[in-house]
C-alpha cells in the first residue's frame, strides 16, 4: 500500500489537500447517485430476474426517482 506523502507526490498534490478532501462529506449529486443505486438494486432483488430496463423505470418512477436506461442497465448487469 502507497504511504500518503508518497502517492500526494506522485499525484502532485499536498498532503493537507489530500486529508481535507478524504474528509469531505459526499455531493447531494453523489448522495442521489447512492439512492438511485441502492432502490434499483432493491428492485432487482425482488424480482424474478425477468425484469428489463423498461420495468425498472416503472417501479422506481413513482418514487420521483429518474435513472437514464443505460444506468438501469448497469443496476441489472451488477445485481447479476
Amino acid at each position: 500500500m502507497f504511504r500518503v506523502s508518497r502517492m500526494c507526490r506522485l499525484l502532485e498534490v499536498s498532503r493537507r489537500g489530500s486529508y481535507e478532501w478524504l474528509g469531505r462529506s459526499p455531493s447531494p449529486q453523489a448522495a442521489a447517485d447512492q439512492q438511485r443505486q441502492a432502490k434499483g438494486q432493491h428492485y432487482v432483488a425482488q424480482g424474478r430476474g425477468t425484469d428489463g430496463t423498461r420495468r425498472l423505470k416503472h417501479l422506481l418512477a413513482p418514487e420521483g426517482l429518474q435513472v437514464r436506461r443505460r444506468r438501469r442497465g448497469r443496476v441489472l448487469a451488477q445485481a447479476g
